[in-house]
């Protein structure tokens, strides 16, 4: 674990005092007080500056996942669409002994947009997960870039802890970013931008055929991990997702 940048959580350890942002490490500032052998004229320990210490605390990481759905008419099934929900429910259900968080990013039509902000809260994950819905164009690209800012959103507001960006979708790309633009050859072009040392990628196939040339592409050129599940189901998500968990 590193140290948290403000002061917060278990001390680790202890250093001679910079800006006390963790405080006052009293046990060690009064054992260096006394190794030192420094009194007052009354005979009582004498703490000064050169004997303070203070503490080094660290915060335990949180880990952030983003669901980032495909919710266009190519993924045909809404059972597709259940396993993204199912396993933010199941996921969410640990959140309060793994300090996990998950929001949820769905594209569709020409743009993404986030329809849960990262949360530990299941009520309310429930609530925004029933609303979803399939329709329209697939604009891959968008969901990408959205889910990225809302992870790096998340891991600066926290400073520190890791994302896992878990992508549900067929890969049947239709939308670019860049009107005019050859769908596949800009994602193929925008990809190394979205690394980033701490988010990480799972993409995970729904096409019913072969698995995609595209989707298998993205996740080596974001170093993530690609799994091509023929029925989209939760049990087998929730499976690939815990082995991404750590």
């Amino acid at each position: 674990m590193e140290e948290s940048p403000r002061g917060r959580g278990r001390q680790v350890r202890s250093r001679k005092a910079r800006d006390l942002k963790g405080g006052i490490a009293l046990r060690d500032t009064i054992y260096r007080a006394a190794m030192e052998g420094i009194s007052d004229a009354a005979g009582k320990l004498h703490i000064g500056p050169e004997s303070l210490r203070e503490a080094v605390r660290v915060e335990p990481s949180g880990f952030t996942v983003i669901f980032t759905v495909d919710a266009s008419d190519s993924m045909g099934s809404i059972e597709r669409l259940a396993a993204a929900k199912g396993a933010a429910l199941y996921l969410l259900s640990q959140a309060y002994v793994r300090r996990l968080k998950v929001g949820m990013v769905v594209f569709r039509g020409e743009s993404a947009y986030t329809v849960l902000e990262p949360t530990s809260s299941l009520s309310l994950v429930r609530r925004q997960l029933a609303a979803l819905s399939i329709g329209e164009a697939t604009p891959l690209a968008a969901g990408l870039v959205k889910s990225r800012e809302l992870a790096l959103q998340v891991l600066d507001r926290d400073g520190s802890g890791t994302a896992l960006i878990a992508v549900l979708t067929d890969g049947e790309a239709n939308v670019p970013l860049t009107r005019g633009r050859m769908t596949h050859e800009e994602l193929y072009e925008m990809a190394p931008s979205l690394v980033h040392p701490r988010i990480r990628y799972l993409f995970l196939d729904t096409s019913p055929g072969e698995p995609g040339a595209l989707i298998r592409r993205l996740a080596a050129q974001t170093g993530g991990r690609y799994l091509h599940l023929n029925t989209g189901e939760s049990g087998d998500l929730i499976k690939a997702l815990k082995g991404q968990k750590g």
